[in-house]
């Protein structure tokens, strides 16, 4: 079922089908203008769609109690709908590559459409455990029961697919499957691969070998950042087997150490001019936390914290010390609703200057960050810092939610922070 979007009075249309977050931001900006319920308008038009659904008959047991967003995807994807029997989330937004994958109208179909030839009953098997996130015990040569349909807890897993795709056309099944069926990290849907990036993946999996492709591409689908880091490698494939004799790495650790001999000149390191006057009090990691500067003098307002954070074990945080986050709370970098996204700090230097930038206390939680005691979000508007955010260390609670002078946020950002919590199962939304 595609559910378009008429506008200009219906003389152009979008399709909402592969983006059906869009539908329930519009719906809710709308009615907060028309000063009336958001959750009214969808439930509504979720009802609508059901109807019309079950008059088409092809949504007789879909269940009512889905959000908006998760009906769209549903009725527009037989795989999204077979997932979410399993209790499984459907998919923010679908992409270009996993289209015609999700829309076979049953396993087969969508393997064939993924594989081709090679889309053997193993391969389907492994595909429709995959995308539910749940490979365990797939291989006995039974498929995987189809629990009742229910509350989804788990988020749709599409990058073992988007890794498969890229994998060369030799590749036999058994590989396929296999790869399918691999350890995966939870990678939320900002990780995903774009058509580009998986233009990319083929083009140097062709030259590495079926072999070592399958080995690259399992051993970084167990990461969160493996996907992404292999990506960035893969790019220096042509160049580097151009000028490199020995056999091709098959891990990433070795691929990105020959990457660097070999491709990577080495950078001078150049010195930086130490700023003086009012600009002094906005750079550099020993520079005092200020409200205002004015001429060559400094009015010292320091900002108190809404919660003061508790003894923790001292550890110098230089301005070049970079933060290690597990993969629970890696994660959430980058996810996004409508035109706000969450972002980690990457380093001590960076937090400071989200502090400065905020006119907040953020500064103070570095060696708290360092320590894994508490774990700070930064919530921007487009490119711009708006917010932020502190959670407890188990991802249970939300501790504080400031914008900028300890302000409180405002509707819209209150709003996209519930949403992108939501969506990523995180401190009960």
């Amino acid at each position: 079922m595609l559910t378009r979007l008429e506008f200009l009075g219906g003389r152009r249309s979008i399709d909402v089908t592969v983006q059906p977050d869009t539908i329930s931001h519009l719906l809710r900006r709308l009615a907060i203008r028309a000063n009336d319920d958001g959750n009214a308008w969808q439930r509504q038009l979720k009802r609508r769609l059901l109807v019309w659904s079950t008059e088409m008959g092809i949504a007789d047991a879909l269940p009512a109690d889905d959000a908006l967003a998760s009906v769209i995807a549903s009725l527009g994807f037989p795989m999204v709908r077979l997932a979410r029997d399993r209790g499984v989330l459907a998919p923010p937004h679908v992409p270009r590559w996993a289209e015609p994958v999700l829309a076979g109208p049953d396993v087969r179909a969508a393997a064939s459409a993924a594989f081709g030839d090679r889309s053997s009953r193993r391969v389907a098997r492994a595909l429709a455990a995959s995308l539910a996130g749940d490979t365990v015990g797939v291989d006995d040569g039974e498929a995987p029961e189809v629990e009742a349909a229910g509350p989804a807890q788990r988020p749709m897993a599409l990058m073992p697919l988007g890794l498969a795709l890229a994998l060369p056309q030799s590749v036999s099944a058994d590989v396929i499957a296999n790869m399918l069926m691999a350890p995966t990290a939870d990678h939320a849907a900002q990780y995903w691969p774009s058509v580009y990036d998986l233009h990319l993946l083929r083009r140097g999996f062709r030259m590495l070998g079926p072999s070592v492709s399958a080995h690259l591409a399992t051993e970084a689908l167990a990461t969160i950042t493996g996907p992404g880091r292999l990506i960035r490698l893969i790019v220096h494939v042509p160049r580097l087997l151009s000028i490199y004799d020995g056999p091709a790495p098959r891990h990433i650790d070795d691929l990105d150490a020959v990457v660097i001999e070999f491709v990577r000149p080495p950078v001078e390191p150049v010195a930086q001019r130490q700023p003086a006057g009012p600009a002094r009090c906005r750079a550099g990691a020993d520079a005092p936390r200020v409200a205002a500067c004015e001429g060559e003098g400094v009015i010292d307002l320091p900002v108190q914290p809404l919660y003061v954070p508790g003894p923790v074990q001292a550890i110098a945080v230089g301005p070049d010390d970079e933060f290690r986050y597990p993969d629970a709370v890696l994660r959430l970098h980058g996810a996004s609703s409508g035109a706000h996204s969450i972002w980690l700090p990457r380093s001590g230097d960076e937090l400071r200057r989200w502090g400065r930038e905020l006119d907040n206390c953020m500064a103070d939680y570095c060696e708290h960050v360092a320590c894994d005691r508490s774990v700070i979000l930064g919530l921007r508007r487009h490119d711009r810092l708006v917010a932020g955010v502190e959670l407890t260390r188990d991802l249970h609670r939300v501790r504080q939610f400031v914008r900028d002078g300890n302000q409180r946020p405002w509707t819209a950002e209150r709003n996209a922070l519930r949403d992108i919590l939501a969506r990523l199962g995180v401190a009960g939304a």
